[in-house]
């Protein structure tokens, strides 16, 4: 594992937030720590509170209190490896998070309450969270399983620990298994577009016994957000790809796609779905690529 003083200063050099071989105006070394810090507590909490709003902020608070030595029976490594996390370095984060599972699992508190400790204690959900994220970004999926399976035991309706854990079985090519958390992650945040979009995605990866839903969800994911180009897109294909898809239908499916070709002109995939709904439409020998060179005038219409 990396020193965290040294990822401290890799992530401050990174940014220009901190000069080569300098420090902040008006810092000075800690030395004296404990002549007039604040509290090991008081500061872990305020680190916490920095997380998501200014972690590298919070990250150089943690980085003292774990060179002071000032685990605080695991607390201070979980908020270190949310920390971590929310920073783009899953890696390192993964190690802090199962350092300080191992220690909090030691502590007094959880040897007389119990394993549930974990996760029944405050910033308990939110570090398994961005440690299943964590596990996530790695591949290391089954893993990822095991630490969400653990939170959601203690909120089963906690909408982002169920559309994360719909993500992971989307990964392991488990669908049906998807759609349940996703369906259960609609059902706790209806309005949150993401949520309505993986549904659909799962749906349509289902394909055509759940075709109808996923149609649906991509309809919904849209009503909620019309500039949401990726649903547009999945929509227009959707629709492309139904049996006997009449002329009206395929008109729709390039109203979407022209949509979304139009949000996102770099994409070239949207492109070449734009020759492939012109093909179905009006089918020719495979050496012919008129309908694709059609995409190319299309472009000034998009």
């Amino acid at each position: 594992m990396q020193p965290l003083r040294e990822l401290v200063l890799t992530l401050l050099l990174c940014t220009g937030l901190l000069p080569v071989g300098g420090r902040r105006k008006g810092a000075r070394v800690r030395a004296d720590v404990g002549a007039d810090a604040a509290p090991a507590s008081q500061r872990l909490e305020q680190a916490r509170q920095l997380v998501f709003t200014e972690p590298r902020k919070a990250i150089e608070l943690l980085a003292e209190l774990e060179k002071e030595g000032q685990h605080g029976n695991g607390e201070t490594d979980m908020a270190i490896g949310s920390c971590l996390n929310q920073l783009g370095e899953p890696a390192q984060a993964a190690d802090y998070f199962e350092r300080g599972h191992a220690m909090l699992l030691e502590s007094p508190a959880a040897q007389e309450v119990g394993r549930n400790y974990v996760t029944d204690r405050p910033y308990g959900l939110s570090d398994l969270n961005a440690w299943g994220m964590a596990l996530d970004s790695l591949d290391r999926l089954d893993e990822a399983l095991v630490v969400y399976e653990r939170a959601l035991a203690v909120a089963p309706t906690l909408h982002q620990l169920n559309n994360n854990v719909g993500n992971i079985h989307r990964k392991l090519k488990r669908p049906a298994e998807a759609a349940e958390y996703y369906d259960k992650a609609v059902d706790a945040a209806p309005t949150q577009k993401l949520y309505v979009y993986n549904r659909g995605m799962a749906l349509r990866d289902l394909n055509e016994p759940r075709h109808v839903e996923a149609v649906a969800a991509m309809k919904g994911a849209l009503a909620l957000d019309p500039i949401f180009f990726q649903a547009s897109h999945e929509l227009a294909g959707l629709i492309r790809r139904e049996a006997g898809a009449t002329e009206p239908r395929l008109q729709e499916a390039l109203r979407y796609e022209r949509a979304a070709v139009k949000l996102a002109p770099s994409r070239g995939d949207y492109h070449f779905a734009l020759g492939e709904i012109h093909a179905v439409r009006h089918p020719r020998p495979a050496s012919d690529s008129s309908d694709f060179d059609l995409v190319l005038s299309e472009r000034a219409f998009c």
